[in-house]
């Protein structure tokens, strides 16, 4: 037989068992008493080409059923040859059924021939049925075992998937974690550092001593390095962290987390620090807490002490983790996140914790941590440190390589005998030389050069020609608004034009621009995930911002033009950014176009930043007011149409058709969306009480029949809930109670808590008159014992079911059937006759259900059903003995 492919041999098997099943039929069908044997083939050849239906999608066709075909060739080859034969074996000869013969005979020889030559075919017929058994067995082996090894593929597969999902998964909620990136910092400060200095850190006592510690688990866990301003503490912190991470190792039982302070960002760093450091050693882990899952699934913004408590269930995981944090003077709260180092660096609660410091020496921060390791950078190493700075600026700058040999000599001596340990002050001084053209001239420079940082200041200042005055200024304005910011969208902001007109000045060049900018500002390169931001500005210094918003400054003769308290900073960057989104760019300008852009992403940390400045400042207010009503043509370029609604619920997202007659509303509610609460206090000031007080009840569809203070009490607004109802005063009227059910409309595990206690300390009565259910029913059915605790020291009646006919936000509806008492609720659920909205933690559940029945029965509680049928009792169900206080936190 002429060899075929496997493929063809397969459709070759099936077609001739089509022909063997249907010749076989045919005879059992038409010829009386066939042999039995013809039976067993059609048996046989149907099961044959049942098994090869399927292998003709089988082979073929990739690269993974190569080996198996070459398996399966010899077999079904054979299989081949079997059914030819069997084929060629049943069929009959033509002449035997001639149409020309009439019919009945025809059937009649047919049978005859059948029943004739059978017996001498038989034992053919037998040895071909057994051949082809131990082909299908062959086959069915081969399929067999590729199906366990495709099985495993599989499964193969389906773990690196779920592997490849759960890092996915792990990435988005670590990326989400964290909310300050101290990298970029961390990148700046290594590319300043200069080979050769900072080295005299690892040879000094005190770092010995830490590092001896780090590695035995004994003394002291913590070091403070301190240093007075311009000193090159965050230069030797990135330095620091090399050095750290060669003690550590590789172990994936131990990590090395830096963080970076810095003055622009205008914020306590603590629980941004706390986040940073999660992320980054759940990321060394692999592992991601619980909580912290379930606060990004649920979509929630973890308080301080859940992110601690987090950090705590991390800490059993590592062995070592070495901490650097740097310019904790920088952060606002600063003696807040310096108690918590000293937590770290101390505490058996984080033994694997060892942390080094720096920043200035603050009383504030000595307090806490004045008992670590302390190394003082004002010292005589230091100074050799700058003069190998100097010596290599002195090599490698263009402008400073043309000196003569006897004068870079003579500027190194002088500098460093001016230095006092800063850094900084070097940095500056020798920008301020390398601009003199002459060598006779840098000599005389040399002699008048400022002894301190403010008056290098205002030496620079003072220098910068008055055609450029106003770039420098608007520069420092929007980098003492925004701590980093792109090369090209700052050109652009300086360009633009201070009147109304819209324009732009002709953007400057950017080697132009960094020139006049001098060393105020540093430039460095994109984070690595960002890089089509392009090259970053800040501030060169935390001294520069000081020195600009300082007294100093405003009293200064030659530099007054550029004293910029922040308020005035923040104030000039916020106008301008607004009045950029408030405008269609001109379609031929790319730079605006770009600058736009920036606005917009930068919009809502503008407007945070600038909240209180709008506030004290009726201009700024007036133009927030206009921006975040609805009847302006700008509204939506400045509030995002997909957004306007969402937090309200409303399936409608059109301020305008919900509020056609009180925009103010649409105002205030966008006010609070943006979370500018001294602004939404200033806007308030234009309503009087009775103003107010109908301002807290009003209600519109999109709110679904919702008033505002129910809305700012069922999202949690409590502050903002707090403020109308301060200002409303007597003049509210409406049944401050409802609050309460309001509050608890959506209720989740987080929030409802915090809002309940913030309403009680507003002294909200806790049994309303006119609703179909109570606040105690609701914390009750939703099985939360801290809240039942705290309406019931708060004098909520144990046995108010609410009123038959009385009212009940949609979704709290169906909970109020029955009439129950808040006992018979609880009983109910205890049995599962009533089903609760508890805890998906079934342990925690029950525990908290026995809590609630003894503070029920403790209150005074009855078991009752009032309305909805008869008065029910229900038979009593044994008290189980808890200890509060272990069960309630």
């Amino acid at each position: 037989m002429e060899a075929l492919g496997v493929a063809a041999s397969i459709i070759a098997v099936v077609q001739i068992s089509s022909q063997v099943i249907s010749l076989c039929a045919k005879y059992i069908e038409s010829v009386e008493d066939a042999p039995k044997d013809l039976r067993h083939i059609l048996i046989e050849v149907s099961a044959l080409k049942g098994l090869f239906e399927p292998l003709k999608i089988l082979v073929g066709f990739d690269t993974e059923t190569a080996v198996l075909e070459a398996q399966l060739s010899a077999p079904v080859d054979g299989c081949l040859n079997v059914v030819q034969q069997l084929d060629a074996l049943i069929r009959l000869p033509a002449t035997i059924c001639d149409d020309d013969q009439p019919r009945g005979k025809r059937r009649r020889l047919a049978n005859l021939k059948i029943q004739l030559a059978w017996p001498l075919k038989q034992e053919r017929a037998k040895r071909l049925l057994d051949l082809l058994s131990v082909y299908k067995s062959t086959i069915n082996l081969l399929l067999s075992s590729h199906g366990i090894s495709q099985l495993q593929r599989i499964s193969q597969d389906m773990r690196a998937f779920r592997s490849d999902l759960d890092e996915v998964a792990r990435a988005k909620i670590l990326n989400w974690v964290v909310t300050v990136n101290p990298s970029i910092n961390h990148n700046q400060a290594l590319d300043l550092h200069q080979d050769g200095t900072c080295e005299w850190v690892s040879d000094s006592e005190e770092w010995r001593q830490w590092t001896k510690g780090v590695i035995h688990n004994s003394g002291p866990r913590g070091m403070w390095v301190y240093g007075i301003p311009g000193s090159g503490k965050t230069i030797l912190a990135s330095f620091l962290t090399m050095k750290m991470k060669v003690i550590l190792g590789d172990s994936p039982q131990v990590a090395m987390v830096y963080y970076y302070c810095h003055h622009a960002r205008n914020h306590d760093e603590l629980p941004h620090f706390l986040r940073w450091l999660l992320g980054q050693i759940c990321r060394r882990a692999e592992y991601i807490p619980e909580p912290l899952r379930h606060w990004y699934e649920a979509d929630l913004q973890p308080q301080l002490d859940d992110l601690v408590g987090a950090l705590k269930m991390m800490v059993p995981r590592f062995e070592k983790i070495l901490v650097l944090i740097d310019a904790v003077d920088e952060s606002q709260k600063r003696e807040r996140l310096a108690e918590f180092l000293n937590q770290l660096a101390t505490s058996n609660e984080y033994s694997p914790f060892h942390i080094v410091v720096t920043s200035r020496k603050e009383v504030d921060i000595e307090r806490h941590i004045g008992q670590f390791i302390c190394l003082s950078m004002s010292n005589s190493l230091v100074d050799r440190d700058i003069d190998t700075y100097i010596q290599g600026q002195l090599d490698t700058d263009r402008a400073l390589k043309r000196w003569s040999e006897g004068l870079r000599s003579h500027v190194r001596e002088t500098l460093v005998s001016k230095a006092n340990g800063m850094f900084r002050l070097v940095v500056c001084q020798l920008q301020i030389l390398k601009k003199v053209p002459l060598e006779s001239g840098v000599k005389k420079a040399l002699q008048q050069l400022p002894e301190t940082l403010d008056e290098t200041y205002e030496r620079i200042l003072s220098s910068i020609p008055s055609e450029c005055t106003h770039i420098v200024w608007r520069a420092l304005c929007l980098l003492g608004t925004i701590s980093m910011v792109p090369i090209r969208p700052l050109r652009s902001f300086v360009s633009t034009d201070d009147s109304d007109d819209e324009t732009m000045e002709d953007e400057i060049d950017e080697e132009v621009f960094l020139e006049i900018m001098g060393s105020l500002l540093i430039l460095t390169e994109p984070a690595d995930d960002k890089p089509h931001e392009g090259r970053l500005v800040r501030l060169a210094h935390y001294t520069v911002k000081e020195y600009l918003e300082s007294t100093r400054a405003a009293h200064s003769p030659t530099a007054s033009t550029f004293f910029l308290p922040s308020s005035r900073a923040i104030g000039y960057s916020f106008r301008i950014v607004l009045r950029t989104l408030s405008t269609e760019p001109p379609q031929s300008s790319a730079s605006w176009r770009i600058f736009r852009q920036y606005c917009k992403k930068h919009w809502d940390d503008v407007l945070q930043l600038a909240d209180p400045v709008i506030a004290g400042d009726p201009s700024l207010s007036q133009l927030t007011f206009m921006a975040m009503d609805p009847r302006s043509p700008n509204y939506y370029r400045l509030i995002p149409k997909d957004s306007a609604w969402k937090e309200l619920g409303s399936k409608r997202y059109a301020f305008v058709d919900e509020f056609p007659h009180r925009p103010d509303v649409a105002v205030l509610i966008n006010l609070i969306r943006k979370n500018l609460y001294a602004t939404t206090a200033a806007f308030l000031l234009q309503y009087s009480p009775r103003q107010l007080a109908d301002l807290c009840t009003f209600e519109a569809e999109g709110m679904e029949k919702r008033p505002l203070v129910g809305w700012l009490a069922r999202d949690h607004h409590d502050k903002y809930l707090l403020l109308l109802l301060d200002r409303a005063g007597s003049e509210f009227h409406y049944d401050r109670a409802c609050l309460l059910v309001w509050a608890m409309e959506l209720y989740n595990d987080y929030g409802v808590s915090e809002t309940l206690s913030t309403l009680l300390s507003a002294k909200v009565p806790v049994n309303p008159s006119n609703t179909r259910i109570t606040p105690l029913q609701i914390a009750v059915r939703r099985i939360r014992a801290a809240d039942v605790r705290i309406l019931l020291e708060e004098g909520a009646d144990p046995n108010a079911v609410g009123e038959r006919n009385g009212w009940a936000p949609s979704r709290l509806f169906g909970m109020t059937d029955g009439g129950q008492s808040p006992l018979f609720i609880i009983r109910g659920i205890k049995n599962g006759a009533i089903p609760g909205k508890g805890w998906i933690d079934a342990q925690h559940t029950h525990r908290q259900i026995v809590v609630i029945e003894e503070l029920l029965v403790k209150a005074g509680g009855r078991e009752f059903c009032k309305w909805g049928g008869p008065e029910t009792n229900v038979p009593a169900i044994p008290e189980v003995p808890v200890a509060f206080e272990e069960e309630i936190d």
